[in-house]
C-alpha cells in the first residue's frame, strides 16, 4: 500500500515527538506501532521543533495532531482523561450527525412534493374554417 507524501511527513512529526517523551511514556505504546510508524515516516523531511515552546506554536500537521491525539488517548491518558476525551468525542459526532440530519432529512426523503397547479379552463369559440364548409357541402350533395 502505498502513503502518500503529506501522511510520511506526518509519521516524521510523530515520531520526532514521541522520541522525546520520558522513557515511562514512551514504552506505553506499543513498539510494534512505533515501528510501523518509523518505516512508513518520510526519511527526507527534517521536522525540528522547541520543547521549551507550547506545542502550539509547533508548524505540526493536521494528520500529525490527530495521530498524536489518538495516541494520547488510547496509550497515554490516565481512566479520567480518557473518559472525558470520549465524551467529548461523543458529543462532537451527535452534533454533525444532527447537522447532517437537517441538511439532508432523511424523514422527508421519499414524500412528494405537493406542487398546485392552476389551471385556466374556459369554453373555447369553435369557427369553421373554410376547408370545412366546402367539405360540408360537398358531403350534403
Amino acid at each position: 500500500m502505498k502513503i502518500d507524501l503529506e501522511t510520511r511527513n506526518a509519521y516524521t512529526e510523530v515520531i520526532a515527538i514521541v522520541d522525546t517523551l520520558p522513557d515511562i511514556d514512551r514504552s506505553k505504546i506499543p513498539e510494534k506501532l512505533l515501528n510501523v510508524i518509523r518505516e512508513n515516516s518520510n526519511a527526507d523531511y527534517n521536522f525540528k521543533f522547541d520543547i521549551l515552546v507550547s506545542m502550539n506554536a509547533w508548524k505540526l500537521s493536521e494528520k500529525a495532531k490527530l495521530i498524536l491525539a489518538v495516541l494520547f488517548r488510547d496509550y497515554l491518558a490516565t481512566e479520567t482523561q480518557q473518559q472525558k476525551i470520549k465524551r467529548v468525542e461523543k458529543n462532537q459526532i451527535q452534533k454533525l450527525e444532527e447537522v447532517a440530519r437537517q441538511k439532508y432529512n432523511p424523514d422527508n426523503i421519499f414524500k412528494k412534493k405537493v406542487v398546485e397547479k392552476e389551471e385556466n379552463i374556459q369554453m373555447i369559440e369553435y369557427k369553421r374554417n373554410i376547408f370545412q364548409r366546402i367539405w360540408d357541402k360537398i358531403r350534403r350533395r
